[in-house]
């Protein structure tokens, strides 16, 4: 499944973003137009991920509350 698809019904909390970054990794594919690695490029893919994710749980100071969520 996809990282989208991990995430319904769960809670968001270190396992399920954990989770959503790994399957993101795993069905991504990075553009070859850089000097960087493929494995680099794929671990900024889970990274990236989970940064995102984890700043829906813990906004920065002044960003905007995250209310819901549109497919």
């Amino acid at each position: 499944g996809d990282a989208a698809e991990s995430l319904l019904g769960q809670t968001l909390d270190e396992a399920s973003v954990g989770e959503a970054a790994r399957r993101a990794r795993r069905v991504a594919t990075p553009l070859d137009n850089t000097d960087f690695q493929a494995a680099w490029r794929g671990r900024m893919v889970e990274t990236q991920t989970a940064r995102l994710l984890r700043s829906l749980v813990r906004p920065s100071p002044g960003a905007p509350a995250v209310t819901r969520m549109d497919a």
